[in-house]
């Protein structure tokens, strides 16, 4: 891989459709940018990105459909084209959203398919955010994560496999109450440790993320565009 330092961040969010990545780039960005409905549900069907400058820093966001409800290979290469284009000429992070709750096989199959795409140095770029925080209740987010590692039905993944994919680089936010400023709803806390993160992982990487040209039958980024553009 290549790196280069930026003054800006890149971020772009991956996952299932219904997972709350719309709502967790409006937290991310402090303002609503991206349209949710009253469910707070993504209801993204394209690729999208807004840009707001973030503790003196400009971070643009990247808010993707979920991967696996795009019918054709054609559809899913103009999405992935659209992420680049925002992203050029790297993302900083991606982060994968995962609502709290059962990991299931769809998501197991969603995670394969991010790496399908990305190849597995997604994983060297990737912050996890749980959202519905408040969905754990009086659990713990350990015992959530052992709960989750045990019945998730899927042999390859579970999510404890992904967290040590991600190098346990996670946060928990609950999207819904991102605007309260005092008591444990306000999520501006979270988002600050998750810049944090991201910072710790860029420097780590020294930079942004980008493929290497790819190798003959590559299926990362670049294999699918210069499979698409027949280059």
């Amino acid at each position: 891989m290549l790196f280069t330092f930026s003054g800006e961040w890149r971020i772009v969010l991956l996952g299932k459709s219904g997972e709350g990545k719309s709502s967790t780039g409006n937290t991310i960005l402090g303002k609503d940018f991206f349209l949710v409905n009253s469910s707070q549900y993504s209801i993204t069907n394209q690729s999208e990105a807004h840009s707001r400058t973030v503790n003196g820093r400009k971070v643009t966001v990247i808010d993707t459909p979920g991967f696996l409800d795009i019918d054709t290979p054609q559809a899913l290469r103009r999405e992935i084209l659209k992420c680049m284009k925002f992203s050029s000429p790297g993302p900083h992070a991606f982060i994968f959203v995962i609502r709290i709750g059962r990991f299931t096989t769809e998501d197991v199959d969603v995670i394969n398919k991010i790496q399908e795409i990305f190849t597995l140095e997604v994983f060297q770029h990737a912050v996890i955010v749980f959202t519905h925080g408040s969905d754990l209740k009086e659990k713990t987010f350990e015992e959530f994560l052992e709960k989750g590692s045990q019945s998730s039905g899927a042999k390859e993944t579970t999510l404890k496999d992904l967290v040590d994919k991600c190098h346990g680089r996670y946060h928990v936010i609950d999207n819904e109450c991102w605007k309260q400023e005092q008591g444990d709803c306000s999520n501006r806390t979270e988002i600050m440790k998750l810049f944090t993160t991201i910072e710790e992982m860029v420097q780590g990487n020294g930079g942004y993320y980008t493929e290497k040209p790819p190798a003959a039958g590559s299926t990362g980024i670049l294999g699918l565009l210069f499979k698409l553009f027949d280059l």
